[in-house]
């Protein structure tokens, strides 16, 4: 496992202790909707702390309007409300009396195992935010920045998003990306540092939305969590803790409109970070993983398909 999506319990003071086999139902429009936690693999990491594998269901409906013809009234339409399954792959780490749990998952597709996760352990979980200032600042002078990204503050654009070697020494970025990480409102960071629970340099990609990727050195799953569990959970926090920007906003005020209340496309999600972003190119991809999968094909001799 080299990356994840990190979901916590949303009250700071709640534990997510167990992970346990799970089976409830619920009635809505006609159908019968389950939702199931299925542990498959159980294993231990350092200090006896398990880790669990396992598959997530949970099902839902959706209203989709239809049309039909009906020889009284001619063609007329209908919403028809339809049994809709998501289904994934876990893991997860249950915490203890001193020690916060967490779950993770491999895409923005999956997050959707965390509620189930906690309704199983009945605690209210979602999808967690880091702090990626503090988490840098505690290594700033370990840490190399290769991509950061922030917005406001900016004499010639309104965001801003640059990568490259140190680039907070550079001149033109350095104080708004300082800015940024001061004020914790950079939403990505990728960069490479030394890690005491990792043996060498790591180059990691971390996002403000919970998703954190390793992309060297090569990790098996107990040590990807390890490290998530020594370097990351520290920066992390849930849900009632508040966000950043525009979505601390629209929780403080539930009259303000949502997306879907908005004209236009709404913002593009990355396919494989699950980043929102305003830099997504027709792949699907945001510019830090573009970077990343080029580098890949570089390495395999290949050509990007980004």
């Amino acid at each position: 496992m080299q990356r994840g999506i990190i979901g916590v319990p949303v009250q700071s003071h709640s534990r997510f202790t167990t992970v346990e086999p799970y089976h409830s139902t619920t009635q809505e429009y006609g159908h019968t909707l389950h939702a199931a936690i299925e542990p498959t693999e159980q294993r231990d990491l350092s200090g006896d702390t398990e880790f669990v594998e396992g598959r997530a269901l949970k099902e839902s409906t959706d209203d989709e309007s239809k049309w039909y013809y009906d020889a009284d009234d001619g063609i007329q339409r209908r919403t028809v409300h339809s049994k809709v399954q998501h289904a994934s792959k876990f893991v997860a780490v249950p915490g203890d009396s001193g020690r916060q749990g967490f779950a993770m998952v491999d895409s923005s597709d999956g997050t959707f195992a965390f509620s189930v996760l906690g309704r199983a352990d009945h605690t209210l979980m979602d999808r967690a935010e880091i702090d990626l200032g503090d988490f840098y600042f505690d290594r700033e002078d370990d840490f190399s920045i290769r991509t950061g990204g922030c917005s406001g503050a900016l004499d010639k654009a309104d965001t801003l998003m640059a990568w490259g070697s140190s680039i907070e020494d550079d001149d033109n970025v350095g104080r708004p990306l300082d800015g940024a990480l001061r004020s914790n409102t950079i939403p990505q960071l990728a960069g490479q540092y030394a890690s005491p629970a990792v043996d060498g340099i790591m180059r990691v990609n971390l996002a403000a939305s919970g998703y954190v990727e390793v992309w060297e050195p090569e990790l098996s799953t107990y040590e990807f969590l390890e490290w998530v569990r020594a370097d990351i959970l520290p920066y992390v926090r849930g849900a009632d803790e508040g966000r950043n920007d525009a979505s601390e906003q629209a929780e403080a005020d539930p009259d303000q409109p949502g997306l879907d209340e908005f004209e236009g496309d709404e913002p593009d999600s990355c396919q494989r970070c699950g980043r929102e972003s305003d830099t997504i190119n027709d792949a699907g991809y945001c510019i830090v993983c573009r970077d990343k999968r080029e580098e890949e094909a570089a390495t395999d001799g290949g050509e990007s398909d980004v």
